[in-house]
């Protein structure tokens, strides 16, 4: 794993991508709501970032740990979690 290397934006797409296309079958909001849910177990409405590495774990996505922090950088306003809004716009397709 490279730690201080800045993710590409291409590499970024490349996952949610990805994430996408594992949650495919799981398109419709629901099966978006319920699969946050699981991960969601504080019924807090975010995910952090240990939690999204085991959510992509799960679906076998590898990912590095600059390309999460990516993501939850450009999915938060500062808060270093992922809330259930972000997560259905960035992975419904």
């Amino acid at each position: 794993m490279q730690a201080t290397e800045e993710p590409k934006a291409q590499d970024l797409d490349t996952l949610i991508d990805t994430i996408q296309m594992h949650l495919k079958d799981h398109s419709c909001k629901d099966n978006l709501r319920e699969t946050f849910q699981i991960y969601d177990k504080e019924e807090s409405g975010f995910v952090d970032k240990e939690v999204f590495f085991k959510v992509c774990d799960t679906l076998n996505i590898p990912v590095d740990d600059s390309l999460i922090k990516e993501l939850i950088r450009m999915c938060t306003h500062g808060e270093g979690k992922i809330n259930y809004y972000n997560f259905i716009r960035a992975f419904s397709n």
